[in-house]
């Protein structure tokens, strides 16, 4: 037998995208917190690869929640995109205070 896909169509304002993608991001900070270790205090910016592990989600999901202002526009670092640490902390704990 032939699996069958499900297909869904949406249509959503900019409006909604964000909401779903900030619920999305609380989720994922209710089941992971962001802990400051000596590790993570050597590390003073992150790459997109570092936050779609961090998030458990792929470098175009980051690309997009840059594009609709969930997460800060990164730095350019020579042909390198960083994302502050400190930048990204107090997102996370400002999202995780909600």
């Amino acid at each position: 037998m032939e699996a069958k896909e499900n297909k869904f169509v949406f249509q959503l304002n900019i409006n909604e995208l964000k909401e779903i993608l900030n619920e999305s991001i609380e989720n994922i900070l209710k089941n992971k917190k962001l802990e400051s270790s000596k590790e993570d205090q050597e590390i003073k910016v992150y790459r997109r690869k570092d936050l779609a592990k961090l998030f458990d989600v792929s470098v175009q999901t980051i690309n997009s929640w840059v594009k609709t202002d969930v997460l800060p526009k990164p730095k350019k670092i020579g042909r390198i995109c960083v994302f502050s640490f400190e930048q990204i902390k107090d997102l996370l704990a400002k999202k995780g205070n909600r």
